[in-house]
């Protein structure tokens, strides 16, 4: 059954995190799928994440590359989409469907579903609480982190 866990930066810094987050899904030889926003999103953390680092970095494709289903990480823009058979679902910012309901189907595929987000979006996070909720209403695994002074600390509310 998948598990849904939220991830609370408290900053803007998502860059900051997310290639931390992708290192840890792929040193449990799981594939991920990267839910972006937009197109720019998705072109600004395709950059990244092969750049992020001086000393290394993170293989992966994009929406509409060649052998996407060879990709350890794959980023699109596209709900739907999980062409590398990823293992989990991580969605960055603002792409958050808003209630269990309206994901619950399509989550099935997953082990697990994340959500990477900053705090700062008033209505972003309405959205978080209300789609937290809406899981908690159910008997799933569910685990809420926020991000303090360089640790993620376990919030479950």
């Amino acid at each position: 059954m998948v598990e849904y866990w939220f991830y609370d930066t408290q900053d803007k810094q998502l860059d900051a995190y997310l290639p931390a987050l992708l290192e840890k899904c792929l040193s449990t030889g799981r594939k991920v799928v990267v839910q972006c926003v937009d197109d720019d999103a998705l072109e600004h953390y395709d950059a990244w994440i092969w750049t992020y680092n001086d000393i290394s970095f993170l293989a992966h494709g994009k929406q509409g590359c060649a052998f996407a289903e060879n990709q350890p990480i794959y980023l699109t823009t596209q709900s739907d989409d999980n062409s590398n058979n990823a293992d989990i679902r991580l969605y960055v910012q603002n792409t958050t469907p808003l209630t269990y309901e309206d994901m619950h189907s399509d989550m099935q595929k997953y082990e697990r579903c994340i959500f990477l987000f900053c705090n700062t979006d008033k209505q972003l996070m309405e959205a978080i609480n209300n789609l937290y909720s809406s899981i908690k209403q159910h008997d799933i695994t569910l685990r809420y982190l926020r991000l303090h002074n360089g640790q993620w600390l376990s919030l479950d509310k």
